[in-house]
């Protein structure tokens, strides 16, 4: 089935409020201090729905009300047109511009999407995800979803369009300049610059471009997992209500918002996350962890980390080494042939489960490994003493994250850094039909477009159920 990025009437904020004060980065990178300092920012700051440091992670009260006060008193209203949301970011890399470029939309979750698991992902998918995901994540998601009746901030999508058709015709020239843009600046610097289109040809122009597209997840899993866990929820309910479900793509829970940027626009970068070890599981000690490593893999000439992306630079005691695996027909022959090309599923696998038999996410959990994006941060605490090792890896290519997925597969967690974040409050995607709207919510602007249904879901329909807390 082609998958259908649609355009939608978001819900966004008066544009009388200072928008610069109103935005915030995702939910899962804000401490609480941060939390603190956006909410003195400005009263309406979206952290407020989106991350309410007043909220427990089964009551999220205070967001649903914040929700309903705000429309209510104009501070958000829903577009009076469907649309596609431009979005671009704009920062500096070692003295060079870099500006990522995409489009916010509504993405069909199509019947395939489904059948995924965290096990592996199947080829017919046209949403395939690359890592796994933490169910207690998925729940607190699902549940302030499903009180605030709202998609509250876009899951990060890559398509690939090698003509950059959407970049060319769109970001650049006559179109871009005639465009209502808003730019905010974000704390590191970051340009973030966001406008709605509602032309005719330019939807005709996206959806064309997006048709047949297959995406990755960049960043989002768990959002996306929420997603559908929320469409199947409703269209189970609607089944229940009425006898029937409804043809795909007539529910608002079967669209997921999600911002889809081009793996051909040079714009889209890719950093790693580095791996250091705090401590050791029992019965471990460093030198028994560096005699076994020792066996299985050879040092190389420091260069060597620059040209093969399967070498991993080993930082202990103030020296630091390049690791080759020795003989990987012998070690990895249990590893899947795509990810024997990526250092993190090196590490995972021999290392981490094969050595000390334990999974990277169960030593993080427990405390003895952190995940590091900043080399720097990652040495200091070496050099602090806040850890035993640490292990530098490679960002790896997108065209490896490519073959990776759509060979069924998944890479281990935080084994990719997208940068930089998507901001919360750009727009909404309301499951629901807000206070004043009169028309569906994805209500077609394009003649030309097919399936999409001429009105949703009345206000007050309540389709969504919270999921149950477990740990």
């Amino acid at each position: 089935m082609p998958l259908r990025m649609r355009p939608f009437r978001g819900v966004r904020y008066n544009s009388k409020l200072p928008l610069q004060q109103l935005v915030a980065p995702p939910y899962d990178v804000i401490s609480p201090e941060l939390q603190a300092e956006l909410m003195a920012r400005h009263a309406h700051n979206s952290v407020g729905l989106d991350f309410n440091p007043n909220c427990q992670k089964t009551n999220h009260t205070a967001a649903q009300q914040l929700m309903g006060q705000w429309l209510g008193d104009g501070t958000l209203a829903q577009d009076d047109t469907p649309a596609y949301y431009l979005y671009s970011q704009e920062w500096v890399e070692k003295g060079h511009t870099i500006i990522r470029k995409g489009i916010i939309g509504a993405i069909l979750l199509d019947d395939d999407a489904d059948t995924l698991s965290d096990g592996h992902t199947t080829k017919a998918a046209t949403i395939l995800p690359h890592e796994r995901t933490i169910h207690q994540y998925i729940t607190e998601r699902i549940n302030l979803y499903a009180d605030t009746n709202a998609n509250l901030s876009p899951i990060f999508l890559m398509g690939n369009d090698p003509t950059c058709t959407i970049e060319t015709e769109l970001f650049e020239g006559d179109f871009a300049k005639k465009q209502s843009w808003h730019k905010v600046t974000d704390d590191d610097g970051v340009i973030h610059r966001f406008a709605a289109v509602t032309d005719g040809n330019a939807i005709e122009l996206i959806l064309q471009v997006m048709i047949e597209q297959r995406l990755l997840i960049a960043d989002g899993h768990h959002r996306f997992r929420t997603a559908l866990t929320l469409k199947q929820q409703a269209r189970k309910a609607y089944a229940q209500q009425h006898g029937t479900e409804p043809p795909l793509g007539e529910l608002p829970t079967d669209y997921l918002m999600a911002f889809v940027t081009n793996m051909a626009d040079p714009g889209l970068v890719v950093y790693p996350t580095h791996r250091v070890l705090h401590s050791l599981p029992a019965g471990w000690t460093k030198e028994r962890l560096l005699e076994r490593l020792s066996v299985m893999f050879k040092t190389v000439d420091d260069g060597e980390f620059t040209k093969d992306a399967s070498t991993i630079r080993l930082h202990v005691g103030g020296t630091t080494k390049v690791l080759r695996l020795g003989d990987p027909d012998k070690h990895l022959a249990d590893l899947a042939a795509p990810l024997r090309k990526l250092d993190a599923a090196i590490l995972d696998h021999l290392v981490f489960t094969g050595l000390l038999n334990t999974e990277a996410q169960d030593l993080k959990t427990s405390g003895l490994l952190g995940f590091e994006r900043s080399k720097k941060q990652m040495l200091t605490q070496l050099s602090g003493g806040h850890a035993l090792l640490a292990f530098e890896l490679h960002a790896p290519p997108v065209s490896l994250v490519d073959n990776i997925c759509k060979s069924g597969l998944l890479m281990p967690q935080k084994s990719t850094y997208f940068y930089p974040k998507l901001l919360t409050g750009l727009v909404f995607y309301p499951y629901g039909t807000p206070q004043g709207a009169n028309t569906g919510l994805l209500k077609s602007a394009v003649p030309k477009a097919s399936n999409l249904p001429a009105e949703l879901l009345p206000a007050g329909v309540a389709l969504l159920d919270k999921a149950p807390v477990t740990a």
